[in-house]
């Protein structure tokens, strides 16, 4: 979802299943969850084997789609609040430090398939505003450093009980334009449809990213997720595909593509995971994101199957 912190959609799953759906009713879903993940990332796979990459010449395709989806969603949606009783307090705020082995966005490698450290802070008021910012270094061997500095502002609005509208804008800002393949378009606007029934949270999203040329990335994804608690654990599985139609620069690509190649569209990402936190003080919590994926397309990704983990420290306030 994302790579789009996706703090709104975390409080908001969090307060309205909160009020919906008692505990030992969640547990009886778990099995629907896991098999409706199964589905969608079996399906999944099975569409990108069969789905024709479009290539055309033109190059005047200006919408564009791009969702911290997956890995948004994962570093995301790590549950922030105990399931309680008490009523839901307007403003949240919350800050983590997290290493993870690579950053793997919608099936775009933006770490050059390396391990890299975030900083994060994000704010977020019941009524649907958001903000936050991360700042990320690279930590292994191969180009280690700064990487990039990301911000974003937001809003969702709870159209009904059961489905949120929300617009995200983000900036990303890089060491070089050249340190991935989007590394070079640095704005990205978002518009989501997320619906919670019977435990199970469904988001789609429509992400464009833009910059001052004509390179474009478009992702659409879609996201299922539900919430569990297992003791004082709490989880969340996500299953995610992405499709994206990208216009880059082949000196950003991993794989160049032929000079008369302007524009691809193509199934980039399928993944299952989970967002666990464990609370080791009422305001501090250890996160961490496991994350299968397949991410076959070789001009955005080095390898087809990858295993992605990140973990960390967070401390989360409401008020």
């Amino acid at each position: 979802m994302k790579v789009e912190k996706n703090f709104v959609k975390q409080k908001k799953a969090e307060n309205k299943l909160k009020r919906s759906l008692p505990l030992g009713i969640k547990k009886l879903f778990f099995h629907y969850w896991i098999k409706s993940f199964l589905v969608l990332l079996c399906s999944s796979i099975a569409f990108a084997q069969d789905l024709p990459i479009s290539v055309d010449d033109s190059t005047d395709f200006d919408i564009e789609i791009i969702q911290d989806s997956s890995e948004i969603l994962l570093d995301t949606l790590s549950l922030e609040d105990e399931l309680s009783e008490e009523d839901p307090k307007p403003w949240s705020f919350a800050t983590s430090a997290v290493i993870r082995n690579k950053q793997i966005q919608n099936g775009v490698d933006l770490s050059g398939n390396t391990s890299v450290g975030t900083l994060s802070a994000d704010i977020y008021h019941e009524n649907g505003f958001t903000a936050g910012i991360d700042i990320s270094r690279r930590m292994g061997s191969i180009n280690p450093g700064y990487q990039g500095t990301t911000t974003r502002i937001g809003y969702t609005y709870s159209a009904t009980d059961w489905l949120d509208i929300g617009g995200l804008f983000t900036r990303y800002k890089y060491a070089t334009d050249s340190i991935n393949p989007v590394a070079g378009i640095p704005n990205m606007i978002s518009l989501s449809a997320t619906a919670f029934v019977s435990g199970i949270i469904t988001d789609i999203t429509f992400d464009r990213m833009f910059g001052v040329n004509s390179e474009s990335v478009s992702y659409v994804s879609v996201n299922l997720m539900g919430l569990l608690s297992l003791g004082d654990l709490r989880v969340m599985p996500i299953a995610s595909a992405v499709i994206t139609r990208y216009q880059i620069e082949s000196k950003r690509l991993i794989k160049a593509l032929p000079s008369k190649v302007k524009t691809v569209t193509a199934f980039s990402l399928a993944s299952l995971g989970l967002s666990l936190r464990y609370p080791i003080t009422n305001d501090f919590s250890i996160v961490a994101t496991p994350n299968f994926m397949y991410t076959p397309d070789k001009s955005l990704s080095y390898s087809d199957l990858q295993f992605s983990i990140s973990g960390g420290i967070r401390y989360s306030i409401d008020w």
